[in-house]
């Protein structure tokens, strides 16, 4: 069972090094692609033994796209309007 069925657009935006911090221009807009946000429920749900009270989404999405994720990075539903801020990108 495949979750791709379920992607849709996403978009990355990154803080840009030589903009001051707290400026709007220095998140600025890198690529879009295809994937999903899964958001845990208000129980007590385990992902992998781990608790995920403290976790505002799981992002799901194809890596042979061939861009990178950063730890810092804003992504935005483009469907719902959400933005997620990257806490760890591990794989």
């Amino acid at each position: 069972m495949s979750l791709s069925r379920h992607y849709r657009k996403l978009e990355v935006f990154r803080f840009n090094e030589d903009a001051d911090f707290g400026v709007p221009e220095a998140l600025q807009y890198q690529f879009s692609f295809q994937g999903l946000i899964q958001l845990p429920n208000n129980a007590n749900t385990f992902i992998n033994g781990k608790d995920t009270s403290a976790i505002a989404g799981v992002l799901f999405c194809s890596v042979a796209t061939g861009k990178v994720i950063l730890e810092g990075d804003r992504i935005k539903d483009t469907v719902s309007g959400q933005s997620f801020l990257v806490s760890g990108a591990q794989s």
